[in-house]
């Protein structure tokens, strides 16, 4: 995953896009840095619920867990909303917060929009400038070429997911003997995902099916961690926006789990809160939940999930391939 590194006030406002995988609006946004200013930990907020005293709390529960775990140095806030005064006070909340439990704050600004052409404002310094195209940013150029897409807007990134197309039911679970059998269908039609072909109905409901057997979810996860991670996230967004029921719950705790370890956190919360709706009590994403408001860094949950996977193919007697 690349490394984000905080270089002048308006370069650090023009990478959001970049770090969280979409445009951000109404918000505000926190980025823990290290000594050497590398982005260790990102937490994004709706602007107005700064003024939750819970919220502020996971806030600072985040970048406790980068204090302890990445080496925080110190924080970059940034508040983006239309109405100047109300940004300007909610970025004064959250600043205070976060000092008050001892992180200090290397960068407070504010911006309507965070698009070309928008005048910023560091409030500590009265420093203000007018930000370059984010979308020329170093750290989107290589978002990019890694395969990565920034969509327009938070609301834009949730439709990648919502449920569209066949409205398919999913196969049955299969049971544990033919688990072997279910595994190859999956990993057969992210190769097809991965050659750019597109995934038939039938391979659809098969998947949806397979992955409803624990272990065959468990084997699926164990790609997050190698090359097929991304053709193995378009695979299970793609069942999860064409299926319906179970089949579709699953899918997108797969897709929650595969865009975690992969660094695309707001792509995998937006996930885990469409699972949670359905199913409130779902053991694995409600683990990637807690995870994701402790903080924990996408390397640890791949090392957890992958070494499940491992187990689990060793249960088999099958060789596994991520």
């Amino acid at each position: 995953m690349t490394v984000a590194r905080a270089e002048g006030f308006g370069s650090v406002i023009a990478m959001i896009p970049a770090m969280f995988g979409f445009v951000p609006e109404e918000s505000i946004i926190a980025a823990a840095l290290d000594e050497d200013n590398r982005v260790v930990c990102t937490y994004r907020l709706d602007i107005h619920l700064i003024d939750d005293l819970e919220r502020r709390h996971q806030l600072v529960n985040t970048l406790a867990r980068a204090a302890t775990v990445d080496g925080l140095d110190s924080v970059v806030v940034v508040a983006v909303g239309t109405e100047v005064d109300a940004r300007q006070a909610r970025l004064s909340r959250a600043v205070e917060t976060i000092e008050q439990h001892g992180y200090p704050v290397k960068m407070a600004a504010h911006i309507a929009a965070v698009g070309e052409g928008e005048l910023w404002c560091e409030t500590r310094t009265g420093t203000t400038g007018l930000l370059e195209d984010p979308a020329v940013h170093e750290l989107a150029v290589v978002r990019a070429v890694e395969g990565g897409t920034v969509a327009p807007s938070r609301d834009e990134l949730t439709r990648t997911l919502a449920a569209s197309g066949e409205g398919l039911d999913a196969d049955a679970r299969p049971d544990d003997e033919d688990i072997l059998a279910a595994v190859m269908v999956v990993y057969d039609a992210v190769d097809t995902c991965a050659a750019g072909k597109p995934v038939d109905s039938s391979d659809v409901q098969a998947v949806a099916g397979a992955i409803l057997n624990p272990k065959v979810r468990d084997l699926a996860l164990g790609m997050g961690s190698g090359d097929r991670s991304h053709a193995a996230i378009d695979l299970f967004a793609d069942v999860a926006r064409r299926t319906r029921g179970q089949g579709r719950v699953e899918a997108l705790a797969v897709v929650a789990a595969l865009t975690y370890m992969t660094g695309n956190g707001p792509l995998a919360g937006i996930a885990i809160a469409m699972v949670k709706r359905r199913n409130p009590l779902h053991r694995l994403v409600d683990l990637l939940d807690i995870a994701l408001q402790n903080g924990i860094q996408p390397s640890q949950i791949n090392e957890v999930l992958a070494a499940g996977a491992t187990q689990t193919a060793a249960q088999l007697g099958i060789d596994f391939i991520s």
